[in-house]
């Protein structure tokens, strides 16, 4: 059976930082979700992080995790619980894609939003609001712990670049390495 550790976060949290740092000590592959949905669908995401069709990039991750992450023992998937839509509002993920992808446990990394802003600034070129981000930030946390209790799928919030002691061992307590 598959065991996905879902790492979820805003953008600019440092997700894939996270994956890359767990990935060297853990010896097990990290896929990003976005990747995984462009791979399906062979096209690029606008630079905005926006996303026009949230329910058919749901359906092609489903799709691209049974290609391409389904005969993996144990995986890393980064991504996120809600994202900005094309009218550049926080949107959730819907629950049934949580569901269907089966997630194992989920990791939430946060960080302090200026950080985060400097992060988006620097990599992206973009500069979002503070308010806005703290908003996305608090929902993807919110939401996070709700799917957790509704799904039973344990959860930890991380914050970002900390010791990751605590992470390791909430993953082995879950028998998830």
């Amino acid at each position: 059976m598959r065991k996905i550790i879902f790492v979820g976060g805003i953008h600019g949290v440092g997700k894939t930082y996270l994956c890359n740092e767990i990935c060297k000590k853990m010896q097990i592959p990290h896929f990003s979700a976005s990747q995984l949905i462009r791979q399906h669908n062979e096209e690029e995401m606008n630079t905005l992080k926006n996303v026009i069709d949230v329910k058919k990039n749901q359906d092609a991750l489903i799709t691209a995790i049974t290609n391409y992450v389904n005969d993996i023992s144990v995986s890393l998937l980064d991504g996120h619980f809600c994202i900005l839509n094309g009218e550049g509002e926080i949107e959730r993920i819907p629950k049934e894609t949580f569901e269907r992808m089966e997630i194992s446990c989920f990791l939430v990394l946060v960080d302090e939003v200026e950080e985060i802003r400097v992060r988006l600034k620097y990599r992206d070129n973009i500069e979002y609001s503070k308010e806005l981000l703290e908003k996305f930030q608090s929902e993807e946390i919110t939401y996070a712990i709700e799917l957790s209790e509704t799904l039973k799928v344990p959860i930890l919030i991380h914050k970002s670049r900390e010791d990751c002691k605590g992470l390791y061992q909430f993953l082995k307590t879950n028998n998830l390495i």
